[in-house]
């Protein structure tokens, strides 16, 4: 707390310690929750989500009319998402064939099917 001092040299007001103790549990479970979901997702998806982090803030605060929105602001928003679903599942050519899981052996799978053949079968194959 002693590294929380204002420039006058004072602490924050004994009414905003709360809030400052909250905020910090806050971005304690932020932090805890990120670590679970890359556990569970792996680590393609937190790549391709964590620069949408500020792309998801402009569009709240637009969205929530905390900052006005504008044509550059929205086409950016717009192409930031398309970015990112286009990472997470990229086009490929035609003839092309599908992309494999290379950290999993076959043998480990239990099952000759691979887990984009399974993915390609609940989605739909091209």
């Amino acid at each position: 707390m002693l590294a929380a001092r204002t420039p006058a040299g004072q602490l924050p007001a004994r009414r905003d310690l709360a809030r400052v103790a909250g905020l910090g549990l806050c971005l304690y479970f932020n932090q805890l929750f990120y670590i679970i979901g890359i556990d569970l997702s792996g680590v393609v998806v937190a790549t391709c989500m964590q620069p949408t982090i500020p792309v998801f803030t402009a569009a709240i605060a637009v969205a929530l009319h905390l900052e006005a929105g504008s044509a550059q602001k929205l086409a950016g928003i717009g192409l930031a998402v398309g970015g990112s679903i286009c990472m997470a599942r990229p086009i490929r050519a035609a003839g092309a064939p599908r992309p494999g899981w290379p950290w999993r052996a076959r043998s480990e799978r239990g099952t000759s099917s691979t887990r984009s053949d399974i993915a390609g079968s609940a989605v739909g194959d091209d």
